[in-house]
């Protein structure tokens, strides 16, 4: 998933964001599109594929252990909100 191309935004001399990772179809700017609304649309491309998710995850290292407790809490968790609003027989 972590694919792909890698580019920088510089606006007005400041780099907005220094290196990114292109989610699978790539954002262009449209005609007459203001800056704003295509790192907007840029940054909801990015949740949709999911890449920040995917680069947070593998910023740190996390021992399998750590990461087989993490699985079983969030079942917990998902189990426990299901139950909640079962409906009752």
């Amino acid at each position: 998933m972590l694919g792909g191309n890698t580019i920088s935004v510089i606006v007005t001399g400041v780099t907005v964001l220094s290196v990114v990772l292109l989610p699978e179809g790539s954002t262009r700017r449209k005609e007459d599109e203001s800056l704003d609304a295509l790192m907007r649309r840029f940054r909801f491309a990015c949740q949709r594929a999911g890449t920040l998710k995917e680069v947070k995850r593998h910023t740190f290292y996390q021992p399998e252990a750590e990461r087989r407790r993490l699985r079983v809490r969030a079942a917990k968790r998902k189990a426990m909100i299901a139950r909640k609003f079962a409906e009752p027989m």
